[in-house]
Order: C-alpha cells, then structure tokens, then sequence
C-alpha cells in the first residue's frame, strides 16, 4: 500500500530530477554561443511502479541519461562542403595576387611597354641615324625588360610564398591530428567507465571541422566512441584512435616540387582542402604563367636578336644581339647595344650607312607575326591571352569560394537548427523545471504535514 514515505520519496526524486533539468539549461544557456557546441537534453522516464494488493503505486520520475542533439549525416556534409571551401578559399587568394601581376587597367603594364618597344623601333626606321630614336629605343627596351623581370619574379615570389603555405598547412594537419587523437583518448576513457564525453565530442567535431577545411578527410567510428581520420580517396593515415600516423608527422612536403607523401615517403594524393588549393594553384596555374611568360620573352628575344644581328650598326657592325638572356628573369639590353647605341641596327644588309632603315622596319613588323603558339599567335595576341588566362582563373575562384561559403552557410544554418541553442526554447525550459521543482517541493511539504498529523494522532 502506498505510504507517507512513498511520498517523501517522490518528491525527493522529482527534486533531484527537475534540479538536474535546472542545472542542464543552464549549461546550455551559458554555451549557447560556444563554437561547436551541441545542445544537451534530459531524457526524464517515469519511475518504475510498484505492485501492491490494491494495485500498480507509482514511483515518480527519473532522468535516464543527457543525450547530445547531433545530426552526424550534417557534421559529414559541413565537413566535406568545408574541404571544397578550403580549397576555393586558396586557390582565390594565390589566382588574385597572380591576376594584380598581369593587370593591364592602369596602361603601363607589360602589353603597353611591349607595344612602346615595338613603336621605338617604328620610330627609328623614320630617323634610321637620330641619336635621339636610338636613346628612346633603347629606355623603351629596358622599361620592357623590367616589365618582364618585375612580372617573373612576382609569379616566383608567389610560388615561394605558396609552398610556405603547404608546409604551415602540412604542420597545422599534425596538430590538428594530434588534438583528434588527445581526445580520443579522453572520450575513450571516459566513457568506458559509463561517463558522458559530450563535450569532449563536441572539441572534437570542431577539430575535425578545421582539419576538414584543410585536407578533405574521411572518419569512422569505433565501438569505443574513438575516431580514425584518413585522407579522403587515398586513405592515408592521420589519426589511429588515440595515435597519429607516421609516428606523430602523417605528412611531408617537398619544397622543391610541392608533391606531399605520407610518413613513409609514398605520393599522396590529396582531393580537397587548403592543401589541395595551394598544390593546384602553385603546380597548375602559377607554373603555368611562368612557363608562358618566359616563353614569351624568349621567343621575342630570339626573333629581334635573330633580325638585328643580321643588321648594320651605325659603326658598320653586325652580329650583334640586342638582348642578353634566356627567360623572362634575365631578360636585358645586350651590355653593347646599352654602351653604344651606335651598335644599333637600323640599316639591313646592303643599305648604306647611314639612311639604311630595313632592320629597323623588318624588327617592327614582328610584333604582328604570327611566332607564338606554334604559330597561331602574335606577340601581343600570346600576352593577351595570358592576361585573359589570369583574370579568368582568379574571377572562377572567387565564384567557386562565393558559392561553397552560400552553401556551407545554408548546412551550418541547418545544424543550427538542430544542434544549436535557442535561448528562448532554454528559457521556457527552465521555466518549466523551476514551476515542477516548486511543485515537488510542494509535495514534500504536504506529506511532512500528513505525517505530523499522523503523529499527533498517537
């Protein structure tokens, strides 16, 4: 039969119950703007009943456990949309500082003191002897020159700021990896001994969040709540439970190439992230430009060298190049044509000094003959192209980083919404424990009055 102390014990149990609910939503307030955190609930069951003669006696309530609002199919999709943002994110910052090298807006980039170079040399085929048309060809040659060294050592400078970057990501992924194995660690034992690791589980979904933006990962689970993360598509070790891979450095990176291997040595193909956008952009696009751009300039050079060497300088002399070099990075003036302009070839074989004008005019004429591109394209027509090339790449990347980040905003909204903290629903959630607390305290008061006049009757 139900007695005075099954009330008792009711209301202690409500109490402790509904104190737990209090404690819980103020857990969950206080961390409603904690990065990665995951709302927690308090699964309340009725108490087990108790069979009398007169029939079932309830028992109450009892919390079965806090349970962790997790979504993991989104955590999987935020990660693996996060891999590609990473990626584009990289790719846009290297293909922007490419495109400021080859920005032609402001009219005195490499295409117009290419066009300059070409016109100086029009100018001296009208005044094949001026002394002042050979000064100007010669400050428009250098200006060229700069042009171009400037240009190939932007794009080398890139390239070497670009492979810093991989070996910073390359020892954030170690840490990163060795924060994920930490917590392994921590979740595994604490919930081997039955504990709760929730929090734990969020740091670690947050790691992996990072470490997701900057190498496209694979996890899976173990029965023991630990995580193992690999490179996705080439399954290359990070984490293994609470270790990680090659001895603590999963990854290397030679500087020389940008090529990444795992611990052991073995090429690693990476799919996504960070590393991916930096490897690309260094090995595809700015390899690219400065393969192209010394193309380019050694092709012009050969092409006039070709020509002026065939020419006659003022003094009489021939066979003499007017540049010096073997790419855009050493392109310059010959040292005899920048100590004596006489050397100059204006006049072409045959003609009389001075008057003679047909090298002048035959080097003009190469800025519209069709040398580049296995002879598809001028000069100009070739840098135009590589210019094209360069605002393209950048203006996709941007696009690409534009439309991941829309779309990893749309899948953190929706995490949000089912992991997230919503202060009002807490505040009405702990409205509602405060006002069952209260009643249980009720409770007890009432049956400490039955109970008094039980004893009175005595």
């Amino acid at each position: 039969m139900t007695t005075i102390g099954n009330i008792f014990e009711i209301g202690r149990g409500a109490l402790l119950t509904y104190q737990q609910g209090v404690n819980l939503t103020s857990h969950n307030i206080a961390n409603a703007n904690t990065p990665g955190y995951s709302r927690q609930q308090l699964n309340l069951e009725t108490a087990v009943a108790y069979n009398t003669d007169s029939g079932a006696v309830g028992t109450g309530v009892s919390a079965n456990g806090i349970e962790r609002v997790y979504d993991r199919f989104i955590t999987g999709q935020i990660n693996q949309e996060n891999a590609s943002l990473g990626e584009w994110e990289a790719r846009t910052a290297v293909l922007s500082r490419a495109e400021v090298i080859f920005n032609e807006a402001s009219g005195s980039g490499l295409g117009q003191s290419m066009t300059d170079f070409w016109n100086a040399w029009q100018d001296l085929s009208n005044a094949p002897a001026g002394m002042t048309e050979r000064t100007a060809l010669v400050a428009k040659a250098e200006t060229m020159t700069a042009h171009f060294q400037s240009a190939r050592e932007g794009l080398s400078a890139i390239e070497r700021d670009v492979t810093g970057q991989m070996a910073d990501t390359v020892d954030e992924i170690t840490t990163l990896s060795a924060r994920i194995a930490d917590l392994n660690d921590k979740i595994g034992q604490i919930e081997a001994g039955g504990g709760s690791a929730h929090e734990f589980r969020d740091q670690r979904d947050l790691a992996l969040k990072d470490l997701s933006k900057l190498v496209d990962i694979q996890t899976v689970e173990t029965a023991g709540g630990m995580v193992s993360v690999s490179l996705a598509g080439a399954g290359t070790p990070l984490v293994n439970d609470t270790a990680v891979a090659g001895n603590g450095s999963p990854l290397t990176i030679d500087t020389a190439t940008g090529a990444i291997a795992d611990a052991a040595g073995t090429s690693v193909s990476v799919t996504g992230g960070t590393l991916k956008g930096l490897q690309e952009s260094r090995n595809t696009e700015i390899a690219g430009y400065i393969a192209d751009l010394d193309a380019l300039a050694e092709t012009l050079m050969t092409q006039v060298n070709a020509g002026h060497r065939n020419g006659l300088g003022l003094d009489g002399s021939t066979g003499v190049d007017f540049f010096s070099g073997t790419s855009a990075a050493d392109m310059a003036v010959h040292a005899e044509i920048g100590g004596d302009i006489n050397r100059i070839a204006a006049a072409g074989p045959g003609e009389r000094i001075p008057g003679g004008n047909g090298n002048a005019l035959m080097i003009a004429d190469l800025q519209h003959s069709l040398v580049m591109n296995g002879g598809q394209s001028s000069f100009d027509e070739y840098h135009s192209s590589l210019v094209s090339r360069a605002g393209n790449a950048a203006q996709g990347a941007a696009q690409g980083a534009s439309y991941q980040s829309e779309m990893l905003s749309q899948l953190e909204a929706q995490r949000e919404s089912i992991s997230g903290v919503s202060l009002d629903e807490e505040m009405i959630q702990l409205v509602q424990f405060q006002n069952a607390y209260q009643a249980a305290s009720k409770l007890i008061t009432v049956a400490d009055e039955l109970l008094d006049t039980v004893i009175n009757m005595l």
